[in-house]
């Protein structure tokens, strides 16, 4: 015992079982506690099923049915409220995912552009006086640019919106871990008394 500094920290990992003999405002403590501890500790081990989930899987309704197993088909089943921080990850992993699928259209549509300016390369080299061919690929070209340029403020809105959710997200888990010391303090010091 003479090398543990602080002992009260052993009490995180201890859930506060609710005594008969607990006042109103302590059982309330206890079980808001408790729920908290147990919702970040969901959290933490079906994050990267749903990290997972996201990359793995395209079909939206297939990603539905997956997401309906991680997180309830209901807001409450079995008794319990779905998982708020689950539930407020998932959208977050929705947003990145479309993000990046964003960013690999781009990635082939300038494939597509680097594909069709060979084309009209190869037709210059060739001394090919098509115009006709030369204008559905410069056509095309142009398509592609547009689609491209028409992407671009939705990802970067898109892009936005992420990186404020994750913010917020990471400020509310953090701020949940530290509200959870404060009740362990505060259950700790009634138990005490």
């Amino acid at each position: 015992m003479k090398h543990l500094k602080k002992y009260d920290i052993f009490l995180e990992e201890a859930e506060f079982d609710v005594q008969a003999t607990d006042t109103p405002d302590v059982k309330l403590a206890k079980n808001g506690m408790n729920t908290m501890k147990l919702n970040l500790d969901e959290y933490k081990t079906k994050k990267s099923l749903i990290d997972k989930l996201y990359l793995e899987v395209k079909d939206p309704t297939q990603i539905e049915t997956k997401l309906k197993e991680i997180l309830g088909t209901t807001d409450i089943q079995n008794g319990k409220d779905r998982n708020p921080f689950l539930v407020e990850y998932s959208h977050l992993a929705k947003l990145k995912a479309d993000v990046e699928s964003m960013k690999q259209q781009n990635v082939y549509d300038k494939a597509f552009i680097d594909d069709f300016n060979q084309e009209l390369r190869d037709l210059d080299a060739n001394k090919s006086n098509d115009p006709a061919q030369k204008l559905v690929i410069t056509k095309k070209i142009a398509d592609v640019n547009k689609r491209i340029m028409d992407r671009t403020p939705k990802l970067t809105q898109i892009q936005n919106d992420y990186n404020k959710s994750f913010t917020e997200h990471t400020t509310k888990i953090n701020k949940t871990g530290s509200d959870m010391t404060e009740y362990i303090k505060k259950i700790s010091n009634v138990n005490q008394k």
